[in-house]
């Protein structure tokens, strides 16, 4: 039987804030790259990192302690590749709304 790992982190000491949409869809998309099974637990509750939909029901803030479970026999890797995806700076990019007070100005650039 393979080894379990595991690895925690913090949700703000790799600069997220929170898992919405674009860092679970990021963690599912390297998770299913990966033979072995990856759980995030937050909070209590378990989620399959291959799972967008599972990862957005955990709800995690900034302040989440996240824990990473990988088993089987690429399971290093696939923790690896978790911990890549939140330092690679991919899920700390908020989506930036666009200013009202501006709207006026950007109508005029686009003619």
């Amino acid at each position: 039987m393979a080894e379990t790992l595991s690895w925690s982190t913090t949700l703000a000491g790799a600069g997220v804030a929170g898992l919405h949409l674009r860092p679970a869809s990021l963690l599912a998309q390297a998770a299913v790259r990966y033979s072995a099974e990856i759980q995030i637990e937050c909070g209590g509750h378990r989620a399959n990192a291959k799972s967008v939909l599972s990862i957005l029901v955990l709800g995690a803030t900034p302040e989440a302690v996240l824990r990473f479970t990988a088993q089987g026999d690429d399971a290093e890797a696939a923790l690896a590749a978790m911990r890549a995806v939140l330092a690679s700076g991919a899920c700390t990019h908020a989506h930036r709304h666009p200013d009202p007070r501006r709207l006026g100005q950007d109508r005029e650039l686009l003619g």
